[in-house]
């Protein structure tokens, strides 16, 4: 199984917020009574960071390959025949 960035960085996020979802419903029903709820939080902050520069380096490629679309080079607009107008 060949995993991917988004891949990758979804099941990281889903696996953090069942590590903070389970420690809640452990301490709620009283099965680990000593579980800090902030240990908890900081794990999940934790393992979902991890991956955060995969995020991070999906993001700039989204937004660098948008940007170079969004600016042809000059005289690719024209049509064929048309002058420049200005």
């Amino acid at each position: 199984m060949k995993l991917k960035g988004k891949q990758l960085t979804l099941y990281a996020k889903i696996a953090a917020s069942l590590v903070v979802v389970s420690s809640l419903a452990l301490k709620a029903f009283g099965k680990a009574p000593a579980l800090k709820i902030d240990d908890a939080i900081k794990v999940g902050v934790f393992i979902a960071t991890i991956f955060a520069p995969v995020d991070v380096s999906l993001w700039l490629e989204k937004f660098t390959s948008k940007r170079a679309d969004a600016v042809p080079p000059e005289g690719d607009d024209l049509k064929e025949g048309e002058a420049p107008h200005g």
